[in-house]
């Protein structure tokens, strides 16, 4: 038998009747009940449950937990918080049109974060609507989302993109905090309403740029600046009384991205039947059949120079993509050992 989800709770109750008469009832009942069904159930659910305690669910149910189990355990790390605030009203005014326009309204918020996110391997914390307005937080730097160069590469161009996106798609402005810093990661509450949280200093900041009066689009923190300033530019913004702080605390709003050299530029040695791969599968590609997908899997190590090769690839490809007067457009992806095999992650 399955062991029990923590995310479903099926309750049969009965009147007049005997304790055991009670129990009785409950045993038949329980018979009809169909496992898939349950475990169809509990994945749904998870949906709505942050990865890293779905990750624990799904290790439970798989009896994996050797491998796996724990995930959810309490720990501290260092963390980028990212708090949004789209600048629209969330009142429900009882109006089936005006009402059906405000849940279109967030949903299409909802799938331009979302988009943001899984592009740059960012989690959604919560997503939050009551009567003080709309709020999103995300998270990078937990399980599954921590990287080399994570606030650079991942963080600051995620946050850029979800304000500029959520602007230029949907014409909705919006005030955003983002700080980094050691949180408290984990499960907060009791047994029967509990939920995985990330608590700390730097996340209350993080509410409180986003808030701040002084706050024009974007403001982060100094320990955001200090980790990305090799990829963004910052503008100094002066500085806000925080609550937690006993000096005032810096605050810096992220411009446009510094252009870097391409890691490229350094040469590569070797690697010759690699490249080929790449060359000859795009000259396949743009001779034969431009309409069909193909995809190469690139395995190996972190730090054997899988992006490198990748990149001087690209250039090559880039070369002679003119000659065949067709739009060609490049992408790749990274993924974790366990996703290798999910090529859009």
């Amino acid at each position: 038998m399955q062991p029990k989800s923590p995310c479903l709770s099926l309750t049969f109750v009965t009147r007049g009747h005997e304790e055991g008469d009670d129990l009785e009832v409950l045993r038949e009942r329980c018979k009809e009940l169909s496992t898939p069904v349950l475990d169809h159930a509990r994945d749904q659910l998870g949906l709505y449950v942050h990865p890293v305690v779905r990750g624990d669910l799904r290790a439970l149910t798989s009896k994996r937990l050797s491998v796996e189990g724990h995930r959810a355990e309490a720990e501290l790390r260092n963390v980028y918080v990212l708090f949004i605030s789209p600048k629209i009203s969330a009142q429900v005014t009882g109006n089936p049109i005006e009402d059906a326009r405000l849940f279109s309204e967030l949903s299409d918020i909802m799938m331009v974060t979302m988009r943001a996110l899984d592009r740059h391997q960012g989690q959604l914390r919560q997503f939050i609507v009551d009567d003080k307005g709309v709020v999103l937080i995300a998270t990078w730097g937990l399980r599954g989302s921590t990287f080399p160069n994570m606030i650079g590469d991942y963080s600051l161009p995620a946050t850029m993109a979800i304000y500029d996106d959520l602007l230029s798609e949907l014409g909705v402005r919006s005030s955003i905090g983002a700080t980094f810093g050691k949180v408290y990661c984990g499960v907060v509450g009791g047994v029967k309403r509990h939920e995985f949280a990330v608590l700390g200093p730097s996340v209350n900041l993080a509410a409180r740029l986003m808030a701040s009066k002084e706050n024009s689009g974007i403001l982060v923190d100094a320990e955001v600046r200090e980790q990305g300033k090799n990829a963004f530019a910052f503008k100094s913004c002066g500085s806000i009384q925080a609550k937690g702080y006993a000096d005032p605390v810096p605050t810096f709003q992220p411009l446009q991205a510094i252009q870097r050299k391409s890691i490229t530029s350094v040469g590569v040695v070797g690697r010759k039947k690699e490249e080929k791969v790449f060359v000859d599968l795009t000259r396949n590609i743009l001779e034969s059949s431009p309409t069909k997908a193909n995809m190469v899997v690139l395995r190996g190590e972190a730090g054997v120079g899988k992006t490198s090769i990748l990149n001087h690839a690209a250039d090559k490809i880039r070369s002679f993509c003119g000659l065949y007067q067709q739009h060609v457009c490049i992408c790749r992806t990274s993924c974790k050992m366990d996703e290798e095999l999910v090529p859009f992650r």
